[in-house]
């Protein structure tokens, strides 16, 4: 990871967790569909998988294809899904998609001990 990467990284998930309030989605949907910029759409997909009780993958996967073109949103999205896929259970099949569609090496998204390193879904989102 270059140290650009950690910067574009640590101001996405920074605006995510000073802006991010399950209240909000209705303007975070409405904000993203006016602005498809990259910084925007990585803001309100990060949103989404904070926010969201199910995992967003048609969202997550139709962002990845319009970031392979773009190295530094596209290393971002994918850093931001690795780190939901390590703390949260996310089915198995979400996770073989989202590591053939985002080029994350399947080994690097399995858990070694799944009880050490989940946790567990806010029941109240």
């Amino acid at each position: 990871m270059t140290i650009s990467e950690m910067l574009a990284l640590g101001t996405v998930l920074g605006i995510v967790d000073a802006v991010g309030s399950p209240d909000l989605q209705q303007i975070y949907d409405t904000i993203a569909s006016n602005n498809s910029t990259p910084s925007v759409q990585l803001i309100h997909t990060a949103l989404a998988l904070k926010h969201r009780g199910e995992f967003p993958i048609a969202q997550v996967l139709k962002l990845g294809q319009e970031l392979k073109k773009d190295p530094l949103a596209y290393t971002v999205l994918r850093y931001v899904v690795v780190q939901h896929l390590y703390l949260f259970r996310v089915d198995f099949r979400h996770v073989q998609r989202l590591s053939k569609a985002l080029d994350i090496p399947y080994r690097d998204l399995q858990a070694t001990d799944p009880q050490m390193r989940m946790l567990p879904r806010d029941s109240s989102r």
